[in-house]
């Protein structure tokens, strides 16, 4: 028996060989103009969505009790997840196709469940 095969990320590509289309605050608003352009037929393989001013956000939750600190061995009473964070997000395209998706006519993709 054989395992499926797993998909993996493309390779990354020399920035001048991609030009941006749009600029996002929001992921999901990159998300939308990407399935635009997929519902328009436009070849997806040479589309990205790339983050932009990447940001190290650390969350500070407090330790309670006397045991949780103890097994600090007191050097702090309270843990912290980090996470990297884009702040916004661009849709580029490879170069040779980058003017026929600024050719698509600018409708935006309704969003699920809204208004």
């Amino acid at each position: 028996m054989t395992a499926p095969p797993r998909a993996t990320a493309p390779a990354p590509r020399h920035a001048a060989e991609r030009v941006p289309l749009a600029s996002h605050d929001d992921h999901c608003d990159a998300e939308r103009a990407v399935g635009f352009l997929s519902d328009q037929g436009f070849p997806m393989q040479q589309t990205a969505v790339i983050g932009r001013d990447v940001q190290l956000v650390e969350q500070i939750g407090r330790l309670f009790g006397l045991a949780l600190h103890a097994l600090q061995r007191g050097r702090r009473d309270f843990a912290s997840v980090r996470a990297m964070t884009p702040t916004r997000y661009e849709v580029v395209a490879d170069a040779g196709v980058a003017e026929e998706a600024r050719a698509q006519p600018a409708k935006p993709r309704p969003v699920p469940g809204g208004a």
